[in-house]
């Protein structure tokens, strides 16, 4: 089995590290187990796994996330707008893995900072992407009403305030070079000149302490640049300098005073609303004033005490740490009571029923099963077939069963096919509806309250979906018709080619069973035999342009990923158009669908498949061209149109003419 977490860290850089760890080893205490995940590539230089050099810590590697772990109950994070690592957080939004923000220090939720030539994309918001906000303050709750959240104050500065406060003989200015990431960095130059120059002015000496990522041109002032962390710095002045910057309050929890210089307009209200704490210059002249001012202050602490009231939640006697796993465990605790561990409503007007065959995917079942029974809609019957696995998989579902009383295990001694499992299990469904999935893929976290909710509001007898396709260790979305395609949510029946996944739909119980739709036992391909049945006698058919379900492309040992030869898969392809072909003639239904299915089949044999060998291709070609002369003596049906189908039946029209 996959292993399991509780929760998995998520660190990018040295100080997430260190403000994640206490939380990780303080939920130990409390039963939950914990990993941290290794930085992906353009963060592994920011020292985020030696902070942790010798702690008794599990690192998964960043490509295992996907893959090779269990899907933890939450991932904590403290940066949840970084690109790089967006497709993980996208992967836990589809999975229904709880998202925990832990705010990373002072930040400009807004964006209000960036309205300049900045690095970050300005509709990237931080955040936005958390369901369950650590926060330091009452003030940064403002900025997010409606989510749920929990106040925690902040580590990073708390235990600045039991620092001795002192100043040194000579008065030295410390001013923050911390134009990181492109910021605001087209105004660091001036803003820079600016402050030197009050400085000299004054007759003050300083120092520049300058951000790792700011790209300031210092030309000029080399030799006033500290190599010291920031912190001894701030120790050591007696004045700090900064623009919008976590700093700020270190300084002040330090007794320090702080001049907030922004003459390029910063908006975010953070340092603007300085509320008598520090002093605040737009322009140079109110800059030198404010330095001024400010060098000759010495009770930073007490004047900064309504600042930090709003600014800063401090509990006397508790730590942020403490504040932080406190709310983790109760909403844990909240989720849980709600969670379907107890018995369930079991009317059928709102239960689906999840069809799952199953043969030898003990690596991949776990991820399936997990987004399943964590499906936002709760009323499920999970109706698994073991097709005679020969590896982990028939104990793999026994121990989800045992968990979970939604899911049904039958076990068969032999194996049948996949076709056959599902056939089984349709005929155990008892819900209003039923959806297929493949014990290798998973589904979207909504993916049945979305289906469901359309099925039942467009009155559709099939509601239509999008996919991603999985390629390990991303994915892309698949979409199966364009939006031009959809018409008032109902679904253009005659593209339904595009979409014969059996497992992209959810289809009424009542439909299926009255048109007395089946797999056709021992054949690849059975989805095109499937989608003949349904998308022909559908009265409506309604879509969801959205992707809600995972689909793991080509994993070794898949039926798409095997070994037939190209004849092989030809032949599945023409049994199934055999099958669709007498189907429609038994019902005097016309070829529109057949027409469809045979210009798909051109996928096997068409000359620009650059990956199969000639000889395989010619053979692949033998097989339809015998089909398509025995079906179709006549001339193919109107509306086949692929080049190597047209193609393929006129090689044969010559020993057809002889024959006659």
């Amino acid at each position: 089995m996959l292993t399991k977490y509780d929760i998995v860290f998520m660190p990018h850089k040295d100080y997430h590290s260190s403000a994640m760890y206490p939380i990780a080893n303080a939920l130990e205490a409390h039963g939950f187990s914990s990993a941290f995940l290794e930085p992906t590539e353009n963060h592994r230089a920011n020292g985020a796994i030696e902070a942790l050099e010798g702690k008794p810590v599990a690192w998964i590697p960043n490509e295992d996330f996907t893959s090779r772990i269990r899907s933890p109950k939450a991932v904590l994070v403290m940066n949840d707008w970084d690109v790089a690592s967006s497709h993980l957080l996208s992967h836990c939004q589809s999975m229904g893995i709880d998202i925990i923000g832990l705010q990373e220090g002072t930040t400009d939720f807004l964006r209000k900072n960036w309205n300049n030539k900045g690095y970050s994309d300005p509709n990237r918001l931080p955040y936005t992407k958390s369901d369950f906000l650590l926060l330091a303050s009452e003030f940064d709750a403002t900025y997010f009403a409606e989510r749920p959240h929990a106040i925690i104050g902040m580590d990073r500065v708390e235990p600045l305030f039991h620092e001795p406060v002192s100043f040194p003989s000579t008065p030295l200015v410390l001013i923050n070079i911390n134009f990181s990431f492109k910021t605001c960095l087209e105004f660091s130059r001036d803003w820079l000149v600016d402050v030197a120059t009050s400085c000299e002015a004054l007759g003050l000496e300083y120092v520049l302490s300058v951000h790792p990522q700011d790209e300031t041109d210092l030309t000029g002032y080399e030799d006033k640049v500290s190599e010291a962390p920031l912190h001894d710095l701030l120790k050591e002045s007696t004045l700090f300098i900064s623009r919008f910057s976590n700093a700020i309050y270190e300084s002040l929890a330090l007794g320090k005073p702080v001049v907030y210089y922004n003459p390029h307009d910063e908006g975010s209200r953070t340092f603007n609303e300085a509320e008598g704490a520090f002093s605040v210059a737009k322009t140079a002249a109110s800059l030198k004033e404010s330095i001024a001012f400010e060098i000759e202050q010495r009770d930073i602490r007490e004047r900064a005490r309504a600042y930090f009231d709003s600014h800063l939640s401090i509990v006397s006697g508790r730590t942020s740490t403490e504040r932080a796993v406190e709310a983790i465990v109760n909403r844990f605790q909240k989720q849980s009571s709600a969670s379907p561990g107890g018995s369930l409503s079991q009317s059928e007007n709102d239960r689906v029923s999840i069809i799952l065959p199953v043969y030898n995917v003990a690596d991949y079942l776990d991820r399936c099963l997990d987004s399943i029974i964590s499906q936002s809609h709760r009323n499920l019957e999970i109706i698994a077939v073991n097709d005679a696995s020969t590896d982990n998989s028939l104990k793999i579902l026994q121990e989800y069963a045992r968990l979970d009383e939604r899911i049904l295990v039958i076990n068969r001694p032999l194996q049948l096919g996949l076709s056959s499992a599902r056939n089984l299990a349709m005929m155990r469904a008892s819900g209003k509806a039923m959806m297929f999935v493949d014990s290798d893929d998973w589904l979207a976290y909504d993916a049945c309250e979305k289906a469901f909710s359309k099925l039942v509001a467009s009155d559709s007898d099939v509601t239509v979906f999008d996919c991603f396709d999985y390629f390990q260790p991303n994915s892309k979305w698949v979409s199966h018709y364009d939006c031009t395609e959809i018409e008032n949510g109902t679904f253009k029946r005659h593209n339904f080619a595009k979409i014969c996944a059996v497992w992209t739909k959810i289809y009424r119980t009542d439909f299926l069973r009255r048109i007395g739709a089946h797999f056709p036992d021992g054949a690849n391909f059975e989805d095109w035999f499937w989608t003949v049945q349904w998308s022909t006698q559908a009265g409506k058919i309604s879509a969801i342009s959205a992707p809600l379900y995972f689909y793991r492309r080509n994993r070794p040992g898949s039926i798409t990923a095997g070994k037939r030869t190209e004849a092989e898969q030809m032949r599945n392809i023409v049994r199934n158009l055999s099958l669709s072909k007498a189907y429609l003639d038994a019902r005097g239904l016309d070829y529109l669908p057949l027409t469809v299915l045979l210009n798909k089949a051109d996928i096997r044999v068409r000359p620009d498949k650059s990956d199969m060998p000639e000889p395989e291709r010619r053979a692949a070609y033998s097989v339809l061209t015998n089909y398509l002369t025995k079906e179709f003596p006549f001339g193919l049906p109107k509306g086949v149109v692929s080049p190597s189908i047209v193609a393929a039946y006129a090689e044969q029209q010559p020993q057809l003419q002889r024959e006659d």
